[in-house]
């Protein structure tokens, strides 16, 4: 093919579309469960969220987040092992920005968990309209996203587990997502076996087991060993 004066003026151009394409993978790609390997004087706990259901009837979201009725293991509960101590923080070396997609009327995730200082990429798949809104005492926003749109926003501040952001869309009321920014690295969301691995340095932990779908929450004081691998169950039980 011919080359014009023209086409060599437009390969800078394409060139920094690909290079700003890479740039948005690398920040926006990376699995917010991925746990560095553990060092020789970490703990590691090991554990499943098992859901058992009380007397009662069943609880009727079951069949959304328990993938086995028999075996009872709860996905997107959060886990979290909090350090004992008022304002122990760990600085974020590196923020990331993870993803909150509209598609099919559902927020996915429906549970996201992040460091102080990373940012959220919210996304709208679906062709309708959507609204992002949140309000507590740290953030507050209404966005409103087109089909396609995006908008990324930072949370440089901590809440802990006690106060997710409740989402919430004002357009479709039956959408629902709940976000956790945390001061330290110390948690992680179960995947579909209700499965969680937790590195931390040895010490007194409080280790609380949320899932804000089903209203389970469990609590426990709990010391760590350095070189300390501890396997742990976690029950979320009765109906909410």
């Amino acid at each position: 093919m011919r080359r014009t004066p023209q086409t060599f003026l437009l390969l800078p151009a394409f060139l920094a579309m690909a290079v700003a394409q890479i740039c948005i993978c690398n920040s926006t790609c990376r699995a917010e469960t991925d746990s560095p390997a553990p060092s020789k004087t970490q703990a590691t706990i090991t554990g499943r969220v098992i859901y058992k259901p009380g007397s009662g009837p069943r609880w009727r979201f079951a069949r959304y987040y328990v993938r086995d009725s028999k075996k009872g293991w709860l996905a997107e509960a959060i886990v979290v092992l909090k350090p004992k101590g008022r304002g122990r923080k760990i600085k974020n070396a590196s923020p990331q920005t993870a993803v909150l997609d509209q598609k099919d009327f559902r927020f996915t995730p429906e549970i996201l968990a992040i460091r102080s200082g990373d940012s959220v990429r919210f996304l709208n798949s679906d062709p309708r309209v959507h609204n992002v809104s949140a309000s507590n005492a740290v953030y507050t926003f209404s966005l409103t996203l087109s089909g396609g749109a995006e908008q990324v926003m930072k949370f440089p501040r901590g809440l802990g587990v006690e106060r997710p952001l409740d989402i919430g869309c004002k357009l479709h009321s039956t959408m629902r997502a709940w976000i956790y920014v945390f001061d330290h690295p110390y948690y992680q969301i179960t995947a579909s076996d209700g499965r969680f691995q937790i590195h931390a340095p040895p010490g007194e932990y409080r280790l609380t087991m949320k899932h804000p779908a089903g209203g389970f929450e469990s609590s426990q004081s709990i010391r760590l060993a350095a070189g300390e691998n501890r396997t742990l169950d976690i029950f979320a039980t009765g109906r909410p």
